[in-house]
């Protein structure tokens, strides 16, 4: 999820890069990674959710 609000599409390129990294290696521990314009925020799954193993 991308919730950086209005920035260029330059800023926002520019914020991919800078995080690319610590977004990958966050993609691999969590459900999923909220990207804002000054922090990622990262979503686990919760423990009483539905199995998605399968």
């Amino acid at each position: 999820m991308v919730a950086t609000g209005n920035i260029t599409n330059a800023a926002l390129l520019a914020s991919f890069a800078a995080n690319l990294d610590a977004i990958v290696a966050a993609l691999d521990e969590v459900a999923f990674v909220a990207i804002g314009p000054e922090a990622l925020v990262l979503h686990r799954p919760r423990e009483d959710g539905p199995d998605r193993s399968s």
